[in-house]
């Protein structure tokens, strides 16, 4: 799904509409949470690191 920020809102676009997902606090957050639902995204939940 296509994720974009817009100040320290992250929109997704689903139906063809863009739409507020998140609101972080500064829109360095929303970058970040941005990178992490494309990992998502791209391969699944995380499954926590070595133990």
């Amino acid at each position: 799904m296509p994720y974009k920020c817009i100040g320290n809102k992250l929109m997704h676009k689903k139906g063809g509409v863009w739409s507020v997902k998140q609101t972080c606090k500064s829109s360095d957050n929303c970058k970040a949470a941005m990178r992490y639902l494309y990992s998502i995204d791209k391969s699944g939940p995380p499954k926590g690191g070595k133990k």
